[in-house]
């Protein structure tokens, strides 16, 4: 039988002992931590057994006193004073104070009470329950500020009868810190604690840090189920301090009371967890020798293969190398060349897409304005066609005279002229008519007009470089782009002295349509689109601001995308900034834009004044 090669052997050794290894590791990490939750369940346990047992000897020695003082005040109310004298020593040790409150919830006895004022305490819960109840029974009331001693208090509380009728009650008020000084008896950390609950929740006392605690209402603690154990344990993160803890409970259900105690996982586990560290160090500096051992026996083996092994490739390499070197280098020089030819048609090729995507840019704006240009030249002729018909009816009227007066020659008939003159209005017609014909002339003026901002903006047959007045492209492109302005924006001129620009003029012409409708789709009611030129030095500037929505940080960067829009589907093809920027960088200007959410956007275009000779001798 044949063995594995030594490197598998020592392979399946190390991978082997390593398992070994961190598997009893994880094993006594586990154990410890388990063994260290069920100590630590156990102590809570038996921390709440003793609390409880402690709270159930302090409420039946508080009942005790409760008792004597109410048949001492129910039998002879003269001597409730000198009773309560009596059991001072007792009643000092765990109450701040004694009061009895008569069946109409007025307090008639205090002993912290100097004065004869009578307060109502007819709201309170221990009130209600003993007049519904009707019978001798201690009640423990939930904790209440004391409007006689200013102080959180825990009230129990008997009922006065008088023949068998409810007649008032006795009130012991108890400090919570009687209960909460069990505390410093048990050793549960720096992060443990007692707590007092009532079964409906209410923390009745606390330790530490008891005062800011009192009257807080715990919900979804497995104790306040009524069908829970007697004891158990449960954790949790608190919802008073936010700690996570292990408690253990103690139910008193013949006084609705649990206590409860806890113990810190952090404390809990903190042994564990240094006993962690050092058992995964002692792991980790097994493992590290392991590795090391193998990594140095293998290396050998590996070294040794190694080196015959690039023995052996070297002296074939070379002499492959010899025998194909002629062919490498044809191959390389033929590939060259294809791809220098790949570059050449890709370069062609981007060129003529640039080209077909700036048309199709210029026939979408072509095709958002055709409507207000259309509107806006339908007006003009709407109403010199309206004129012509005016012109039309005049014309036979004037006819219908002319007929008259020829026929009125040879009669001498002037008063049937006359009249047709009148039926005619003849006056009106020769006033209005003079104003027909100037209106129709100056409505084919405004068609005229038109129709030269438009040669004016698309610079037909101009596709050379050429000097431009920018401020006569502005004007004809505002006239062009105004049916999309003037409901939306007030625009405002600040033309600033500009000398002739080398440039594209119908390119330059399409930029600032961009911009302009940009702006004008920015600002969602009313508002101002300000247009400010400026020359400095050798270049020259134009500023196009809106007071519209602003463009969004997130989305600055990427305007000049191109197919970036945020407009909705089929309102954009996402080229208009993109082309526009592409056009300035061909007239080896810039474009910057400055906006802000709420404020508006800024777009400024710096040009050249004159473009350098190889530039100028390119066309679009």
């Amino acid at each position: 039988m044949k063995l594995p090669p030594l490197k598998l052997q020592l392979a399946a050794f190390l991978v082997l002992s390593l398992a070994v290894l961190w598997a009893a590791t994880w094993y006594a990490l586990a154990r410890g931590e388990r063994d260290a939750i069920e100590a630590a369940r156990a102590e809570t346990r038996g921390a709440a057994h003793a609390f409880a047992e402690h709270a159930r000897s302090t409420i039946q020695r508080i009942d005790q006193i409760l008792t004597t003082l109410a048949r001492t005040w129910e039998r002879q109310p003269s001597e409730f004073v000198a009773e309560i004298d009596a059991h001072q020593q007792n009643i000092g040790d765990i109450s701040i104070q004694v009061a009895i409150v008569d069946k109409d919830g007025l307090l008639v006895f205090s002993n912290l009470m100097a004065s004869k004022e009578r307060v109502s305490l007819a709201d309170r819960e221990h009130i209600r329950v003993h007049f519904a109840a009707k019978e001798s029974r201690l009640f423990i009331s939930r904790p209440v500020l004391g409007r006689v001693s200013g102080q959180w208090s825990l009230q129990f509380t008997r009922p006065l009868l008088r023949a068998g009728a409810f007649n008032g009650v006795i009130v012991i008020s108890v400090s919570p810190e009687r209960f909460s000084r069990f505390y410093s008896t048990l050793s549960l950390g720096r992060q443990g604690i007692t707590t007092m609950v009532r079964d409906s929740g209410e923390v009745m006392a606390r330790a530490p840090d008891w005062k800011g605690r009192i009257g807080q209402v715990i919900s979804g603690s497995p104790y306040l189920n009524p069908e829970a154990p007697l004891q158990g344990n449960f954790s949790r993160s608190s919802v008073l301090d936010g700690v996570e803890r292990l408690y253990g409970y103690h139910r008193l259900p013949e006084h609705g009371l649990t206590l409860v105690t806890g113990l810190a996982l952090d404390e809990i586990l903190a042994p564990v967890r240094a006993q962690r560290q050092l058992l995964l160090g002692i792991a980790g500096a097994g493992s590290a020798l392991f590795v090391l051992m193998a990594w140095l026996l293998l290396r050998g083996l590996a070294a040794r293969e190694r080196s015959a092994a690039a023995l052996r490739r070297t002296t074939q390499e070379l002499q492959e190398y010899r025998d194909r070197l002629e062919e490498l280098v044809e191959a390389r020089t033929a590939q060259l060349s294809r791809t220098n030819a790949e570059l050449r048609e890709s370069n062609r090729r981007l060129g003529e897409t640039q080209g077909m995507l700036l048309q199709s840019e210029k026939m979408a704006s072509l095709g958002q304005l055709a409507a207000g240009v259309a509107h806006e030249i339908n007006n003009p002729v709407g109403f010199v066609n309206s004129n012509l018909d005016s012109m039309h009816a005049y014309f036979t009227d004037l006819a219908r005279l002319l007929d008259a007066y020829a026929a009125g020659e040879a009669r001498d008939d002037g008063p049937r002229i006359a009249a047709i003159k009148r039926e005619i209005d003849y006056d009106f017609i020769r006033a209005d008519l003079t104003q027909v014909i100037a209106e129709s002339k100056e409505g084919m003026e405004r068609v005229k007009k038109i129709v030269r901002d438009l040669k004016q903006f698309s610079h037909v047959g101009s596709t050379e470089w050429q000097l431009a007045d920018l401020h006569a492209g502005l004007d004809s492109t505002l006239n062009i782009v105004s049916h999309e302005l003037k409901y939306k924006a007030e625009v405002t001129r600040e033309y600033g002295a500009l000398p002739a620009v080398e440039c594209l003029p119908g390119e330059i012409n399409q930029v600032f349509m961009n911009l302009l409708v940009n702006a004008g789709q920015a600002i969602e009611k009313r508002g101002e689109i300000r247009i400010r030129t400026g020359s400095d030095g050798d270049t020259v500037w134009v500023e196009v601001a809106d007071t519209g929505c602003g463009i969004p940080p997130e989305n600055l960067s990427r305007i000049f995308d191109p197919f970036f829009t945020t407009k909705p589907v089929g309102q954009g093809t996402g080229l208009g900034l993109s082309l526009s920027y592409a056009t300035i960088r061909k007239h080896r200007g810039r474009l910057d834009v400055d906006s802000a959410v709420g404020r508006g956007t800024t777009f400024r275009i710096t040009l050249p004044q004159t473009q350098p000779k190889e530039e100028a001798a390119l066309t679009c």
